[in-house]
């Protein structure tokens, strides 16, 4: 089911000229779901983690440990490395239509 969600925001994401949609890429010590970065000024970079969940009690919790994920397999140090000036992280929870957000610590180098 996290692979329909998964899917449904590449799609909405690709299309824009300016920044490259990166889906399941290696990255750190793991793959991170999805990835997008502003190629030619190098200014942002988005690292986002989806998970879902069966409660509507757990969005929350979800979206932390999406969050802990970013942070323990080091999801975002690629973007770091190749000196985008600001890296956001989000982790994503789903709970059939509804969806919860949160923004991990954004990195500026």
């Amino acid at each position: 089911m996290e692979s329909f969600y998964h899917g449904f925001l590449t799609g909405a994401l690709i299309g824009n000229d300016k920044y490259e949609i990166k889906s399941n890429r290696e990255n750190g010590d793991g793959r991170t779901d999805i990835t997008i970065c502003e190629f030619q000024t190098r200014r942002l970079g988005v690292v986002i983690e989806v998970k879902i969940t069966d409660s509507f009690r757990e969005p929350d919790k979800m979206c932390d440990e999406a969050l802990k994920q970013i942070e323990e397999k080091r999801y975002a140090e690629q973007l770091t490395d190749d000196c985008y000036e600001k890296v956001v992280k989000y982790g994503l929870a789903f709970y059939g239509k509804s969806c919860k957000v949160k923004t991990g610590k954004t990195l500026v180098c």
